[in-house]
């Protein structure tokens, strides 16, 4: 049984990739601060397909030993793909406002915990043969960003500079190690998140639209990967 992580599992996005990934086939991992809704979702799907893991994405130490654990209890089977889907540095403000408490948070969730997350399991994407139906993908890694991976807002400081460190990071892995067999890719979301089964496209992005592009991302042919995909629902300006 091929295996997922998602890390970020909240009501919207993380739940609808979580169930994306385990309607595949995939043992899904789901790393969670508050794992209410992660155990919601084991209830929904299949309970063997969902795997649920308490970590804080603002600690290294939290985040690096939940993992290992996941890796642990399904030693031996291949790891696929894994999302970073977790995000901090709301509520925006003033600048004069922010804290440097809030600034060290966005940085900590969005960028050590995205660092963190890559140094956990690139050695053992690395260490996995490509499969014959996909000769040079030894496996994906997919980061989840903001409007604010693009530009930085009047009154974002502290989110837009979590947001540019993390499309940073995931260019700088997608140049060393896409060569490598490691498809890295960042997902912007331009737009608000609707509910599950959200039908009104002109205001906000239905999660599950969404986890589809991610899917999509995962299954792409090695001599055509997508680095960047910007997602916003038809009528939002950009």
């Amino acid at each position: 049984m091929p295996l997922a992580i998602v890390i970020g599992v909240g009501p919207k996005l993380g739940s609808a990739v979580a169930r994306r990934f385990a309607r595949e086939g995939l043992t899904t991992g789901v790393f969670s601060r508050t794992i209410e809704f992660a155990k919601k979702l084991k209830g929904e799907v299949e309970s063997e397909k969902i795997q649920v893991y308490s970590a804080d994405a603002s600690s290294p130490s939290s985040l690096s030993a939940s993992i290992k654990q996941f890796l642990s209890d399904f030693a031996g089977q291949r790891l696929e793909v894994v999302v970073y889907n977790a995000a901090a540095g709301f509520p925006p403000g003033p600048f004069l406002d922010i804290t440097l408490e809030n600034l060290e948070r966005s940085l900590d969730v969005n960028v050590k915990g995205a660092w963190t997350t890559a140094k956990e399991v690139f050695p053992v994407f690395l260490s996995q043969q490509p499969l014959p139906e996909a000769p040079h993908h030894r496996g994906t890694y997919l980061i989840t960003g903001a409007t604010a991976m693009l530009r930085g807002s009047a009154r974002f400081s502290s989110f837009a500079s979590g947001n540019f460190g993390k499309r940073a990071l995931a260019q700088s892995l997608a140049r060393e190690f896409g060569p490598q067999g490691i498809h890295v890719a960042d997902v912007i979301i331009d737009g608000g998140i609707g509910p599950e089964g959200s039908t009104d496209a002109t205001k906000n992005l239905d999660p599950d639209a969404i986890a589809d592009t991610y899917w999509h991302l995962h299954k792409q042919h090695a001599s055509a990967w997508t680095y960047e995909v910007d997602l916003r629902p038809f009528t939002e300006k950009f």
